[in-house]
């Protein structure tokens, strides 16, 4: 069965999905998509949990406008709250008493590439420590399998 979200939505219309059809709550539609693309900006959801929110904020993270993910419906849009007239948000999970919601961020792709390749350079210095200390990486999977990095 095809993702109804991902069905193309004409200009100036609604996109519609079939009652009973298959979708993902935080699966937005590939018009939403284009339009962060075209903006330049890339979307993650964050929970409300451990200080991550305000962690998102500090690191160049900004609540998505709920005009720019009308794919999920009028249903993720919470209102008010901590200062913000509105924020795109979800249940993500009800275990036990807890509650926790999601919020879709975003950021400008020149700081997410900037985070990625912080978080690279880091990977390949631990890597490098890993062989330099033992000479060679054990590797989990067995002979044979190798990796390298750009």
């Amino acid at each position: 069965m095809a993702n109804v979200r991902k069905q193309v939505r004409e200009e100036g219309t609604r996109s519609r999905v079939p009652l009973g059809g298959m979708s993902q709550k935080l699966q937005m539609s590939e018009v939403d998509m284009k339009e962060f693309a075209r903006r330049k900006m890339k979307t993650r959801w964050v929970n409300d949990r451990d200080g991550r929110l305000h962690q998102a904020l500090a690191g160049g993270y900004s609540y998505v406008n709920p005009k720019y993910a009308e794919s999920l419906g009028a249903s993720a849009v919470q209102k008010g709250g901590d200062n913000i007239d509105s924020r795109v948000g979800r249940v993500v999970t009800k275990g036990g008493d807890e509650v926790i919601w999601a919020y879709l961020m975003e950021i400008p792709e020149k700081l997410w590439q900037q985070d990625q390749d912080a978080k690279m350079a880091k990977l390949v210095e631990q890597e490098k420590g890993q062989v330099q200390g033992g000479g060679t990486v054990d590797n989990p999977y067995g002979e044979g399998l190798t990796f390298t990095r750009p």
